[in-house]
């Protein structure tokens, strides 16, 4: 404590939610180093400031540990945090998912170099008097293996009833929803 307060008092103190440089410096060293795992926690720095809070699935996490392409992986973190501080691709970027099941009324995708891309959904998670919204993160692949997810997602949407299905397919900006 007493270092923080002395590099304070000189000015040498930099405080990295501060600073996009320095956070992104902080990205890279880590990704160098390995420390994926260390950026995708919650409470990491590239989450601090989100407005949605965000899940990853076991799949997700251990489809980008195998992306070893440094270049690659700062674009999905950049993309992470965009998406988690509220912004959303044009609706002529998306694209479509070729898929016509249960899943497809939910399922968002972007694309990204490597024909990487990150799939996502909004989910829900219940309140005593309201929603909150949070992206889930399933997964980030090849276009041509989104069908076969798509088709696993459809079971687990399937149990959905239809009123968290309007819950996900609404986009809240504040993320809260209120009881209907």
């Amino acid at each position: 404590m007493k270092l923080v307060l002395h590099a304070k008092k000189r000015n040498c103190f930099y405080n990295a939610d501060e600073d996009s440089n320095l956070a992104q410096a902080i990205t890279a060293a880590l990704l160098e180093l390995d420390q994926l795992h260390s950026l995708l926690n919650i409470d990491s720095l590239l989450f601090k400031n989100a407005i949605w809070k965000v899940c990853f699935t076991h799949d997700f996490l251990n489809s980008i540990t195998k992306v070893k392409d440094i270049v690659i992986l700062c674009e999905v973190l950049a993309l992470l945090t965009k998406l988690l501080s509220g912004w959303r691709q044009p609706l002529e970027d998306k694209g479509t998912l070729v898929y016509d099941g249960t899943s497809a009324q939910l399922l968002e995708k972007y694309k990204i170099k490597g024909n990487l891309n990150p799939i996502w959904t909004v989910d829900i998670l219940q309140g005593n008097v309201h929603y909150i919204q949070i992206m889930k993160f399933w997964d980030i692949l090849p276009f041509c293996h989104i069908p076969k997810l798509a088709k696993r997602l459809d079971i687990v949407f399937g149990n959905f009833t239809v009123d968290k299905m309007n819950h996900c397919r609404y986009k809240c900006i504040d993320r809260i929803l209120l009881f209907q």
